[in-house]
């Protein structure tokens, strides 16, 4: 994409619909389809999800006129994405996308995916819980087919919490009281990672906050706003006594602290549990899940959802309808859902799930718990009015910068937050979105 058709793209996706859709951006990318060519279509799909490649071969041995060649590429905002807005640029682009729902916003505005009503993609909205399918659908189309959501629960030393006396906490003014007893042997509860903004983000989102919005055709930040002070002011506290880790949650200090029992614990999605089984392998038997701490003792159970991903079918493909079949065949087939949880993808897209054997058998490396119980209410106790914008990979970036900083002891974490926000709000300027007055 040149940097004049960029200019173009953005002025031409800012349409916003009352419910916070995109539209028309489809409309605005410089990607023509590309030529069929003789023989089986050959779709190259990009994705970093574990043990992918499985239900790939799967796929491939029983459907010879539609091979798929997977691409494994950096997750997400660790390189994934970069990757593909780059290939864009040059013409060579995949014909699928691994997208978290957070990406597809920004996705849809460069003008990268093919809108599906126009092959059939509508008919397939029933399979799908309705929230999660709207995170890929935007001003009466459908820009995805979704794969998991990310339901938040709390993972446990079970064995150390018994021998220590330690009961999960149910609040968060327990899991404070807990990490104190857990400090007492030295060791640490968990880790509040200075360079996961999406951390803060779930932690914001059970809070009650809703960081962006959208009204009359336009766009509303509201990242410093009261239940994001109150999670940032909590674990400003909990770091300043000592009482939780600052390093990040992907390095090897972090799983030496998980597999040594350094650190007991781990606020984590669904999909944290491959996490677990992959990288602490020792943990077997020891492990356990439990709800996610409340703010209030009373009153509804309110969960989270960290990360959450679709297949997208890409703008330019030569195949879009084959690429649409296979998308919604690996995430809705029981055997292609029995091999991605194995994986650990995360929690089914799939509204009835009661089928999946694999999701809801007990689980040998968490004791014999069927953790699909705790994970099935988290799944429902998500606000679903949660939206992202088109640049929540730079406000990531910016809030991942001032954690650094502040866990640092360069201001505090409340601190971040206006500056953050006023950031976000420049990213959003420059590329043309409407915002709202104030």
């Amino acid at each position: 994409m040149t940097a004049l058709s960029r200019r173009s793209a953005l002025r031409g996706a800012l349409a916003l619909g009352a419910a916070g859709l995109l539209t028309g951006c489809s409309e605005s990318g410089p990607h023509p389809r590309r030529l069929r060519g003789p023989g089986p279509a050959r779709l190259s799909f990009w994705a970093w999800v574990p043990g992918i490649e499985k239900p790939v071969a799967l796929w491939n041995s029983e459907n010879p006129d539609v091979r798929v060649d997977l691409v494994r590429i950096p997750a997400a905002r660790s390189g994934g994405y970069a990757k593909f807005y780059a290939s864009l640029e040059a013409g060579q682009q995949p014909d699928l996308m691994q997208a978290e729902f957070s990406e597809l916003p920004a996705m849809m505005m460069y003008g990268g995916l093919e809108e599906l009503t126009q092959h059939g993609g509508d008919r397939y909205r029933s399979s799908f819980v309705d929230w999660i399918w709207q995170q890929g659908s935007y001003g009466g189309g459908v820009y995805a087919i979704p794969q998991a959501s990310g339901p938040v629960a709390l993972y446990y030393r079970k064995d150390l919490f018994d021998k220590w006396g330690i009961v999960p906490p149910r609040t968060w003014a327990e899991y404070e009281e807990a990490a104190e007893q857990v400090r007492s042997r030295d060791a640490h509860l968990g880790t509040f990672p200075p360079n996961n903004g999406q951390f803060m983000a779930a932690l914001a989102w059970q809070a009650g906050a809703r960081w962006f919005g959208t009204k009359d055709q336009r766009w509303s930040v509201d990242i410093d706003n009261e239940p994001t002070r109150r999670v940032a002011d909590y674990w400003q506290r909990l770091v300043r006594r000592d009482l939780v880790k600052t390093i990040p949650d992907s390095g090897s200090g972090w799983y030496k602290d998980l597999q040594d029992g350094r650190t007991v614990s781990w606020v984590g999605a669904h999909w944290a549990d491959g996490v677990l089984r992959g990288g602490v392998p020792n943990g077997a038997g020891k492990w356990a899940v439990a709800p996610m701490p409340q703010w209030n003792d009373s009153g509804p159970f309110v969960a989270s959802n960290l990360g959450g991903s679709s297949t997208a079918v890409v703008r330019g493909t030569a195949y879009p309808e084959e690429a649409m079949r296979f998308a919604v065949w690996l995430n809705t087939d029981p055997r292609s859902i029995a091999l991605l949880l194995a994986g650990g993808f995360g929690w089914p897209a799939l509204k009835d799930n009661a089928h999946l054997a694999e999701l809801h058998a007990p689980s040998e490396y968490y004791g014999g718990q069927t953790i699909s119980q705790v994970f099935g209410a988290a799944n429902a106790g998500v606000d679903t009015e949660w939206k992202w914008a088109p640049t929540t990979t730079q406000m990531m970036q910016h809030l991942a910068d001032g954690m650094g900083r502040a866990v640092a002891g360069q201001g505090n974490l409340r601190d971040v937050l206006p500056e953050t926000q006023r950031r976000t709000l420049r990213d959003m300027e420059k590329k043309g979105l409407p915002l709202s007055a104030g």
